[in-house]
């Protein structure tokens, strides 16, 4: 139900990368449109690979854009140390884990996500030169992963690692570069156990690190999830506002029914 509201916002905050620097909107390269572009016209079996990675929760996306001045607020209103957003009126959203898991539906495994160190060697370097070899052994800029996914049509593994390596780099830590963040193919190398990596606990550390990286520089590019971060918030005033509705609604139900 989260992301089901087609153009649900306006203003998408990857345009403010050039430009002008408004102090009031937030300049950032993570955006779902990409996404959200793609999964409108997959396969069969790129749908079927996507489920066997425990994603398939994203094949219902409908947001494509993020209001770049709301996202500049949620930012600044996010509490690293208590892991809060500042709602208005003194309140906090508390968020954790559980909450990545109903806002996202990313899998929730026992395993963390790892990362790639400079030092890294053996079978990690294989695949990595491996996927490289896609674009003449270079690290692909975000665009030109994308490309390569929509010619995917068949699915297999290039094209699992290809949508991690996407999801990642748009949605949950990206780059100040246009190069996507290649280093969590560390956690691609067995397909089979992406499914079993906390995903969701991958996100929440990258909301945090991000976020206290951006206000110590705010003038820099934002790497961390705002998509969860404008959901979570956005879902929270909706279903404030339907169970105060409600409410009235019975008030004035029972009092209809006192005088008849």
């Amino acid at each position: 139900m989260l992301f089901s509201f087609k153009n649900y916002v306006e203003g998408d905050v990857e345009q403010q990368v050039e430009g002008e620097l408004d102090m009031n909107k937030l300049r950032t390269r993570m955006s779902p449109f990409g996404l959200y572009t793609f999964l409108s016209d997959i396969s069969e079996e790129q749908r079927k690979n996507i489920y066997e990675l425990g994603f398939q929760f994203l094949l219902s996306l409908r947001i494509e854009k993020i209001p770049s001045r709301l996202a500049r607020w949620l930012v600044e209103s996010f509490d690293t140390c208590r892991r809060a957003i500042k709602l208005c009126g003194g309140d906090e959203l508390r968020i954790g884990e559980e909450d990545v898991y109903l806002t996202m539906g990313f899998p929730r495994g026992s395993k963390p996500v790892s990362e790639a160190r400079k030092n890294d060697k053996g079978v990690y370097l294989q695949i990595l030169d491996e996927w490289k070899g896609q674009w003449g052994g270079v690290l692909p800029k975000t665009h030109q992963l994308l490309s390569q996914m929509k010619s995917q049509k068949q699915g297999g593994d290039l094209f699992k690692r290809n949508f991690i390596v996407y999801l990642v780099s748009t949605l949950i830590k990206g780059h100040q570069s246009l190069r996507v963040n290649h280093i969590v193919i560390k956690s691609l190398v067995n397909l089979e156990e992406v499914k079993g990596l906390n995903w969701c606990e991958f996100t929440l550390d990258s909301l945090i690190t991000c976020t206290d990286k951006w206000k110590r520089q705010p003038k820099g590019l934002y790497r961390g999830p705002i998509l969860f971060l404008m959901v979570i918030t956005t879902s929270y005033y909706f279903y404030l506002a339907l169970f105060f509705y409600l409410f009235d609604a019975l008030s004035a139900f029972c009092c209809l029914c006192f005088f008849l």
